[in-house]
């Protein structure tokens, strides 16, 4: 009986699963659902890995573990915050339109408001420091008040952060 010949693995076709390969971005979206949907405790590499239809270990591989998914959730979540440019004659309205697109985003994503609370800005992703770049920017701007050191940013940001809680389910 003659052996089945076997084509060498460079020159063989991919067997293609029908399902489309993990990536970052996937896992960080799929990981936001979750959190969205079940909060926070809900959210498990395991789990994750099952609603992927992938092995817990294959999330390994795009990211380090849960507190860096996390940190990758909360950097995408806050590119949805907008913070305008101030018009230089009065901060005010650009400050109060952020305030109410921080607002929207941590009800869009209940979990969103506890994590930046207890955590801080300790998440500075490329997003988020672009937020607090520009927020920060409204209050140095020439028509602003004179910042002290960065007690108006920080009052500001904790007073988002507070009445987000306030107003999450």
């Amino acid at each position: 009986m003659a052996a089945k010949a076997i084509k060498p693995v460079r020159v063989r076709e991919n067997r293609e699963t029908g399902q489309p390969a993990l990536s970052r971005a996937a896992i960080v979206r799929e990981a936001i659902a979750v959190l969205d949907a079940d909060g926070i405790e809900a959210l498990s590499m395991r789990k994750l890995g099952g609603r992927l239809n992938a092995g817990a270990t294959s999330l390994y591989r795009h990211v380090a573990n849960k507190d860096e998914l996390m940190e990758l959730a909360i950097d995408q979540v806050a590119a949805e915050i907008t913070v305008p440019a101030s018009d230089g004659a009065d901060w005010r309205p650009a400050a109060a339109e952020a305030a109410w697109s921080f607002r929207a985003t941590a009800l869009r994503h209940p979990w969103l408001a506890s994590v930046l609370g207890e955590a801080g800005l300790a998440y500075l992703g490329p997003n988020l420091m672009s937020v607090s770049e520009r927020l920060a920017a409204l209050f140095t701007a020439p028509a602003s008040p004179p910042p002290d050191d960065n007690d108006v940013f920080d009052s500001c940001v904790m007073l988002l952060i507070d009445g987000a809680l306030a107003s999450s389910p």
